[in-house]
């Protein structure tokens, strides 16, 4: 962790920014869908431009660069905790604005929440991501997906903060999409993007949404602690199938375990830790390989976790 005396000058430095949204020493259990993580020096709940810029600022001075925490699924944080900033987009940053067919979503915005409000003004195009829990901007960082469709298919724009506090915008050809990745024509933050929908009937809409939500509550662990997906799916098959069919399926280690359900979760079921749920994975990635050959990648991101 930091050190008191950094700490203590970054404390200042946040109250004299008047950003007082911030906690010291929280434990990023508490923010995660996995529950799982140690404490962090600090968790900052960004509300505006201006505090951003801010924050921005406090960790280049300081030498921390601030690690943007959204609804805390897909991704898994050291049971150790994590030095520095993990900061939280909130306040101007999920708000959510619908003008004909066209939605501008700040990057905090519940993505379950847009897609709830694109199908009240019977715009079609989301009804994939009712059940997804996450944040617009990590979506789209993700290119997240479901069903046939992915946030690839919608964005229109994007709004980002370098690093070094510039504000551009970019459009959906400049952010070189792929299968659950993004990758953004420059480093920094998503802030904000624009959306285009389709017209359609509200009752096809809310119907598809329903038999979305059927099938995840038949199929996927809805409910328990997990990151959604793992791996991603290979080219040549599910990540699912092959997982199941190197036996792994229900396969525990600590208090996290594959999830009998569906062979692609990890489910925390015992207060797991982050080391329980590595060594999960590794030897998941281990059998897959041993019995097809073939080596699963990770979709879901860890941070912070190497061993001390």
């Amino acid at each position: 962790m930091l050190s008191p005396g950094l700490k203590l000058q970054i404390r200042q430095e946040l109250i004299a920014a008047q950003i007082d949204a911030f906690m010291e020493n929280e434990l990023l259990a508490g923010h995660t869908s996995l529950g799982v993580g140690g404490p962090a020096d600090f968790v900052v709940i960004v509300r505006s431009q201006e505090e951003l810029l801010s924050l921005l600022e406090i960790g280049k001075t300081f030498g921390v660069r601030p690690f943007v925490l959204g609804c805390g699924t897909n991704l898994l944080f050291s049971s150790r905790g994590y030095r520095g900033l993990v900061m939280k987009l909130g306040g101007h940053f999920n708000r959510i604005t619908i003008r004909g067919s066209l939605v501008a979503a700040g990057a905090g915005a519940s993505l379950p929440r847009l897609a709830r409000m694109a199908s009240a003004r019977s715009l079609t195009g989301l009804s994939f991501a009712a059940g997804i829990p996450g944040t617009v901007g990590g979506a789209i960082k993700n290119n997240a997906g479901a069903f046939g469709r992915e946030m690839a298919q919608v964005v229109q724009e994007v709004e980002i903060c370098s690093l070094k506090g510039e504000m551009r915008t970019f459009s959906a050809k400049d952010l070189h999409f792929g299968y659950r990745f993004c990758r953004l024509p420059m480093k920094g933050i998503i802030c904000k993007a624009i959306l285009k929908l389709e017209r359609g009937e509200k009752e096809d809409i809310l119907r598809e949404i329903e038999e979305y939500r059927r099938i995840r509550r038949e199929k996927q662990p809805v409910g328990r602690r997990t990151a959604g997906s793992v791996f991603r799916n290979p080219h040549q098959g599910s990540a699912a199938r092959y997982i199941e069919q190197a036996g792994c399926k229900g396969l525990a280690i600590g208090g996290a375990r594959i999830s009998p359900q569906h062979a692609n979760f990890i489910e925390n079921f015992a207060n797991a830790t982050s080391d329980d749920i590595e060594i999960l994975i590794e030897e998941v990635q281990k059998k897959v390989r041993e019995i097809h050959g073939l080596d699963l990648d990770l979709e879901m991101e860890i941070v912070a976790c190497k061993k001390d």
